[in-house]
């Protein structure tokens, strides 16, 4: 098995091991998540009136306009396109989104003594 990276976050003391494919998230995976997760956007009042319905379960077949589907299948395409996403790129988008400082370097560039000196706690996969 080939190495690994280590997203170090020190304010928190951590060392979490990830796949070394992961270097950053991409500004596409960002911009995915952000429009998945977007709920203070979501106008109720036009939700409530079947303009913006996205749970489907709640209107009568007879009722759905193509408006409705057009708006569930645009939340289609946006979880679809982080279906391949792993738990390391969500780490890191949230590690973003809070202004948290990060690193992420390979296992063969640590020190993991010097880590364990200052206290950090290594989570491995």
């Amino acid at each position: 098995m080939g190495w690994s990276n280590y997203i170090i976050i020190p304010k928190f003391k951590l060392l979490i091991e990830v796949s070394r494919s992961v270097d950053n998230i991409a500004e596409y995976e960002e911009t995915a998540i952000e429009k998945a997760i977007d709920e203070e956007n979501i106008d109720y009042d036009t939700y409530l009136e079947g303009e913006n319905i996205v749970d489907m379960g709640d209107i009568p077949i007879s009722k759905i306009t193509v408006k409705n589907l057009s708006a569930l299948y645009k939340k289609y395409e946006i979880v679809y396109s982080l279906s391949g996403m792993d738990y390391d790129k969500l780490l890191l988008f949230w590690l973003k989104n809070r202004g948290i400082e990060f690193q992420i370097k390979s296992e063969h560039n640590i020190d993991f003594d010097e880590y364990d000196k200052e206290g950090y706690v290594r989570f491995r996969r």
